[in-house]
């Protein structure tokens, strides 16, 4: 049954969202201990003055006043004719005339007022967008701002800035297929009947009005039915709401597609004054950030303890969904993403390598590949999922912000590695280093940087390589390997080239998922073939005792002379460029009998301290 929409910019609703943030703050216990001290935090550089909603001012004086502030994320849609310029500020302090701003940032104003607070924060007009000086400035304070801001308002249901989130106050938006839309309503006259004489003989009339109204899911599954990114909308597929949804230690979410208005904070989310929701049911939640991150003054986590670990799953999977995003600029691959990794770094204290961490794991963290998200109806069409290069420089090619694409980390998700005895590092890390292009962000846009591997490349036919499924993504490959001796042989430049016909493998045999002598290979770009060669280079063999043992590792060519934007001197070496992520299973029956003609040469060496290894620099 259609039930009417909750009036989420009603006073009644505006009531009971304020009644959840003050129960947050006072009632909380996990909130209370996040909680900034009175007088609260610094104000940000700019704010705006919402004390009159019909001509808010942009206040920049805010100099070392505290005082509680709200945020608004929400998606700009294009570029903003309103935004703040060295040009218009001054008369933006004077007032803003409410006509010449968009809808979502009208309405903002409207529950910023009406909440009961004075300032707030929006990107587009606290920023100077023609200033890369203030732009730089304040994208270095961005975690600041989202994380010490009192409430972040989220405007999922508005698809660009000019729609405005508040039902009645903007047009709905065509397209959404639960709603909100509008119907008549005929409302019946107080006389018995609807067209009835009065006793001074006029008739009594109907009145005809319009209700709002929403279709809901069959089983009333909102938000916490489905995955989240269809409550979010749009926000889930751009880069930088998410450091804003992320960095907010509350907010509240007016979301996509069942007119809800969610509050959410660190202990939970509830649902505003909605009627038609008495209980809720997580089935997909949102990454979290590791409540140590909250903290004023987060420890340092020790390394290999349990809250080191916490850091890094917890960061393994924000990066899965952040690669999911997209952003207007393309080169903001890193900067969107720039204060949450500052808060990561609080705790985990080590050096941020263009999306990794230069820990004793870098190496498993290097095992990223592409993700298709395939079901059996085919890959799941969600975000940016285009699976290219940027067509400028963006990062080294070993992470995992050099491509476009989904990216996951399932087979380092476990997390052993090489803290399981019964695994074997292949590879060591010798050295890592990016160039920043602004030493004052550190954890923004890198114009250079590579990756020195000691570990045996393996020389392949690339051209040899067939596609394992013809109708998916050009990504998945299977590629046949040479002998231990051969792949020897090849590096050294004896004996047959690469690319000869002769037989790559000594021997041949089957199991039931595939033939055990080539190696699964999932590029990180879409391609209609390999190069003509290629190097495979192993980084771990992991060996459990019932199931199949695996090989990991990557796929390298050599990489083109101007890989990185600042390379101008000639390489004392050949340098090689990462193209993509490899898998080989060896079943546990036959590993018993039969020894791999390439793996099993290779483990003996290394596991006898004599592994046939040498320096690989990555680009």
């Amino acid at each position: 049954m259609q039930s009417p929409i909750w009036d989420v910019g009603s006073p009644r609703s505006l009531a009971l969202a304020r009644q959840h943030i003050d129960e947050c703050i006072h009632g909380h216990e996990h909130c209370k201990s996040l909680a900034f001290p009175s007088p609260g935090p610094q104000l940000p550089s700019r704010v705006l003055d919402c004390t009159d909603p019909a001509r808010p001012r942009l206040f920049s004086g805010t100099g070392g006043l505290r005082g509680e502030y709200l945020a608004l994320s929400y998606v700009w849609g294009g570029d903003q004719v309103h935004k703040t310029t060295t040009s218009n500020i001054s008369a933006y302090e004077a007032g803003i005339a409410l006509s010449i701003l968009p809808s979502t940032i009208r309405d903002a104003i409207y529950i910023t007022n009406k909440l009961g607070f004075r300032w707030l924060w929006v990107d587009s007009l606290c920023i100077l967008q023609d200033s890369d000086e203030d732009k730089l400035h304040e994208i270095g304070r961005m975690h600041h701002i989202y994380r010490y801001a009192h409430l972040t308002i989220v405007a999922a249901s508005a698809n660009s800035a000019s729609e405005g989130f508040l039902p009645g106050r903007s047009p709905p938006h065509p397209h959404r297929r639960n709603g909100p839309f509008s119907l008549p309503f005929i409302s019946p006259p107080h006389s018995p009947t609807p067209l009835e004489s009065r006793e001074d003989g006029s008739v009594a009339r109907l009145r005809v009005g319009t209700v709002s109204v929403t279709l809901r899911p069959k089983h009333h599954d909102i938000f916490f039915g489905k995955p989240y990114i269809e409550e979010l909308g749009c926000m889930a597929t751009r880069a930088w709401c998410m450091q804003e949804f992320l960095l907010s230690p509350r907010s509240l979410i007016f979301t996509q597609t069942s007119g809800l208005l969610l509050f959410r904070c660190r202990t939970g989310t509830h649902p505003v004054g909605d009627p038609c929701r008495t209980h809720l049911k997580h089935v997909r939640d949102p990454p979290e950030l590791p409540y140590s991150l909250f903290l004023h003054d987060p420890p340092a986590a020790e390394p290999g303890s349990q809250e080191w670990r916490d850091a890094h799953v917890a960061w393994i999977d924000i990066v899965e969904d952040y690669s999911l995003r997209m952003a207007s600029d393309e080169s903001d691959k890193l900067v969107a993403c720039a204060a949450i990794a500052e808060q990561f770094h609080c705790v985990l204290r080590c050096d941020y390598l263009a999306g990794l961490w230069r820990s004793h794991t870098l190496l498993i963290h290097l095992l990223w590949h592409a993700n298709t998200n395939e079901t059996d109806s085919g890959p799941i069409q969600v975000g940016y999922q285009y699976y290219a290069r940027p067509t400028v420089y963006r990062a080294p090619s070993w992470s995992w912000a050099a491509i476009e694409g989904a990216v996951s980390f399932l087979n380092t998700r476990p997390f052993l590695g090489f803290e399981d005895p019964r695994n074997l590092a292949l590879a060591e890390v010798v050295e890592c280093w990016v160039t920043l292009e602004d030493a004052a962000l550190p954890f923004g846009r890198v114009t250079d940087g590579a990756l020195v591997l000691r570990g045996m490349p393996i020389p392949c036919r690339g051209g040899s390589a067939k596609r394992l499924y013809q109708d998916c993504w050009c990504l998945f490959w299977s590629m046949p390997l040479p002998s231990f001796e051969q792949a020897q042989c090849r590096q050294w430049g004896c004996g047959p080239s690469v690319n000869s016909d002769e037989t790559d493998t000594v021997r041949v045999y089957s199991t039931e998922v595939g033939r055990e002598d080539c190696v699964q290979v999932t590029l990180d770009y879409k391609a209609d073939e390999l190069p003509g060669t290629v190097w495979v280079v192993p980084f771990e063999h992991r060996r459990p005792q019932t199931v199949d043992s695996t090989i990991h590792g990557i796929v390298l060519e050599v990489a083109p002379s101007s890989t990185s934007s600042s390379s101008e001197f000639q390489p004392k070496r050949t340098r090689y460029r990462r193209i993509g992520y490899f898998l080989q299973r060896i079943s546990a029956a036959r590993r018993a009998d039969l020894e791999h003609p390439l793996w099993g040469p290779l483990t003996r060496a290394v596991k006898g301290g004599e592994p046939p290894w040498m320096d690989i620099e990555i680009v």
